[in-house]
């Protein structure tokens, strides 16, 4: 209920997103806020975002992530935490520290993020669903 009550907007539709998203991410949504919250501690993040940086030798910007933190997007959290993690391939290439050093810099244990990763196809496959689902919706509240 806390989740629910920091991160809501006024149509609930955020949370309802985020909490598909985080399940077809193999996550769920109490850990997503969690990783959103983390990334509204500036300092730290922007820090843990520089190690990541240098140990894996690309450019992570956490400032995406952050503006959706704050904005209590959590659906586009999930969704950016994705994108900085990469493909599958690049994170199981990398060595233990690199994969914590990026883990952490996204807001998420090294476990996390590789649930992440390997439900990438159904994530891709759910945002065109919901997309169409939402569509729906509207269509059928404004007729």
């Amino acid at each position: 209920s806390e989740t629910v009550a920091k991160f809501t907007d006024a149509s609930g539709e955020n949370i309802a997103r985020g909490a598909i998203m985080a399940r077809k991410l193999g996550t769920n949504l109490a850990d997503t806020a969690s990783a959103a919250e983390s990334m509204l501690d500036f300092q730290t993040a922007i820090e843990d975002a520089m190690t990541a940086s240098v140990m894996i030798g690309r450019d992570i910007n956490v400032q995406k992530l952050q503006e959706l933190s704050l904005a209590g997007d959590l659906e586009g959290v999930s969704k950016e935490q994705r994108r900085l993690l990469g493909d599958q391939s690049d994170f199981l290439s990398m060595n233990v520290l690199q994969r914590e050093a990026l883990s952490k810099a996204v807001g998420l244990s090294v476990d996390q993020a590789a649930k992440f990763i390997n439900k990438e196809k159904e994530a891709v496959t759910l945002a065109k669903c919901l997309n169409g689902l939402w569509d729906l919706l509207i269509q059928y509240l404004a007729g």
